[in-house]
């Protein structure tokens, strides 16, 4: 209910930090971040366990120097010179309680710290390694003193095994291969990494997270412009009663279409774009013009047609990620300069749909190939940066795309509003489901095919037509959306959604109010940003 008051907020989820041991790494300095960890997070957190994954060459001698200092640990109440704490709750302490039952069942090795008085929440800490594949704490590892080894034997198996988890924990790599360290960090879903170090933080730095963890930001400049209005969100304040009725209510039903396309007087139809190509609905609506005259047929998505389209989404993405960023520049140039040159068709279509005069029309279409030419110089000179902070060392700050994005675009200004969320979403390398202005959704599908003329690759811009509450519903139900922008309505929805499984939300009613370096909003909304601490040491005495 907070947002949809128009207060900012966001969610933020416990993060369960991740170590990644390789072969050429300093042994003693990895075992001490690892004992680290566990003394910050020091058992006040559901996920304040550690998960320590080693490489196969090292791992026994791993464990020997690990299990030698975790029988010094001690565990006791606030204000006495222990290393951790009580257990918070009884409920936390009886999970734990079963999962190290479990896996003594499963004939896992588990090493145990001293003895400790159980009466007042403490619980030893446990070591545990040889986990079967089946075993919950492989998942999940629970909050208390407890560590999970977890073996691979190369490193593309580590950088696999991590981002198979979509929570985006934090990670330390240890390595004295720098060249091996940077490559894993690259490629780590991650928002916070660290190189062969541990908990370092800084307020000009920004402490994010990907995944499930990207809707958060701590620190750095990015954390007061995500929370900054540029005038284009518009939310409408609901009370209680109305937020409750639109979360049950909001786009249930389909709405209805037409199977027969029996009125020959409307001669033009248009079809669903997904996966690079125009498929047909099963059914079809009718769109009419400012004057309520028929223009055309257009098709009436539903639920397959979405699923389609986010997996068409999903395949490409990755590959669009990968792409040179001087490549999509090129497409994104070429994208303004073909729309410039049908200027005159564009503003026809947007005259005849929302009745503004021609003059009006024509403008919108000088800032749409505006817009286009904006991104595509942006993503051609963006690039990460070294963030200046007083840690004795590099703190690198990279952009990431966030994925799949579900975009709901406003219908105010259709064409101009449609290519200033597509086009930043693009030019960073997501790939977006779209939901085109119901009143005005021809320009969006014209636009398609001006980007395949242009080089768009299949699946990275689809666009679903016909009833926008209960396509919105459907996104918002798709696990494998990663973020969605809202310009109409729905908003109630949405949050609700997100509540059960979090991701980024974008108020974007009046996106075409952006110009300029306000655009720097836009961009950050598109993107999740990676920190990367690479600390030195004092090798010289002078």
């Amino acid at each position: 209910m907070t947002a949809l008051q128009g207060i900012p907020c966001e969610m933020t989820i416990s993060r369960q930090p991740v170590v990644i041991v390789y072969e050429n790494a300093d042994l003693h300095s990895a075992t001490d971040s690892v004992l680290e960890i566990l003394y910050y997070s020091d058992t006040r957190s559901e996920r304040s366990g550690c998960k320590v994954f080693v490489q196969s060459s090292i791992q026994q001698k791993f464990l020997q120097l690990l299990e030698r200092k975790f029988a010094d640990t001690s565990i006791g109440v606030n204000l006495s010179k222990t290393d951790m704490t009580c257990i918070v709750t009884r409920e936390q302490k009886e999970k734990l309680i079963k999962n190290i039952e479990e896996a003594k069942n499963h004939k896992v090795k588990v090493v145990q710290g001293p003895d400790v008085n159980s009466e007042n929440g403490q619980h030893r800490a446990a070591l545990l390694s040889n986990l079967p594949i089946t075993s919950n704490l492989l998942c999940e590892v629970g909050g208390g003193p407890i560590v999970v080894i977890v073996p691979f034997r190369t490193v593309k198996e580590s950088i696999t095994m991590f981002n198979h988890d979509k929570i985006g924990n934090d990670v330390s790599i240890w390595s004295e291969k720098l060249t091996l360290a940077l490559e894993v960090a690259h490629q780590l879903k991650a928002g916070t990494v660290w190189v062969n170090s541990q908990n370092l933080f800084d307020a000009s730095t920004v402490y994010g997270g990907m995944g499930v963890l990207m809707s958060s930001l701590e620190g750095g400049n990015e954390t007061i412009t995500k929370h900054l209005n540029f005038g284009i969100s518009e939310l409408k304040k609901y009370s209680k009663e109305e937020a409750e009725n639109e979360i049950t209510s909001y786009g249930k039903e389909l709405p209805p279409g037409i199977s027969i396309k029996s009125d020959k007087k409307i001669k033009r139809i248009y079809e669903l774009y997904i996966g690079g190509s125009y498929k047909n609905g099963n059914t079809d609506i009718v769109l009419c013009d400012h004057k309520q005259v028929p223009y055309a047929y257009v098709a009436n998505g539903s639920l397959p047609d979405v699923e389609a389209a986010v997996s068409s989404a999903t395949a490409a993405q990755s590959k669009w990620e990968r792409v040179n960023k001087y490549k999509r520049f090129e497409i994104l140039r070429k994208s303004a300069t073909m729309l410039s040159g049908k200027k005159d068709e564009f503003a026809t279509i947007l005259h005849d749909l929302t009745g503004e005069e021609l003059n009006i029309c024509k403008e919108e279409i000088d800032k749409s190939v505006a817009c286009l030419h904006y991104w595509s110089i942006h993503v051609a000179t963006s690039c990460g940066e070294i963030v200046d902070t007083p840690l004795y060392g590099k703190v690198l700050k990279d952009y990431c795309p966030l994925g799949v994005i579900g975009i709901q675009s406003p219908d105010k200004f259709p064409l101009l509003s449609y290519l200033s969320l597509v086009s930043s979403a693009i030019a960073v390398g997501n790939a977006v489901v779209v939901i085109p202005s119901e009143n005005c959704p021809i320009p969006a599908l014209k636009m398609c095919e001006i980007f395949k003329s242009a080089g768009v690759p299949n699946g990275i811009v689809n666009v679903i037509t016909g009833g926008r509450c209960y396509l919105t519903r459907q996104l918002m139900l798709n696990l494998n959306i990663n973020a969605v922008w809202f310009g109409v309505d729905g908003a109630a929805f949405i949050y609700h959604s997100c509540g059960s499984f979090p991701r980024r939300t974008f108020d974007c009613k009046n996106i075409w109010k952006l110009e300029g370096e306000m655009n720097s909003k836009l961009f950050l909304e598109s993107t999740q940003i990676k920190t990367t601490y690479m600390p030195m040491g004092t090798i010289f005495g002078n």
